[in-house]
């Protein structure tokens, strides 16, 4: 279900610190849940590099680190 456009960011937020804490917590992942985690950092390095709201010279992720990171939460 979609968020009220008055809501949204706030309701994110929350949805978000939520993913956060499981990652932080190595929480067990399904297999839909690890690609969906993929897909989330890779949206969230996009457009933290497409605004310039940070800055790397490569500007590329480390994917063994994130998969490094993934590994350790599967079931």
């Amino acid at each position: 279900m979609s968020n009220m456009s008055y809501c949204r960011m706030r309701n994110t937020k929350s949805d978000l610190s939520d993913c956060i804490r499981a990652v932080n917590d190595r929480d067990s992942l399904s297999t839909d849940e690890e690609i969906a985690l993929k897909s989330m950092i890779w949206m969230m390095f996009e457009f933290l590099t497409d605004n310039c709201l940070i800055d790397f010279e490569s500007q590329t992720l480390d994917e063994k680190e994130m998969n490094s990171l993934i590994s350790e939460m599967k079931e």
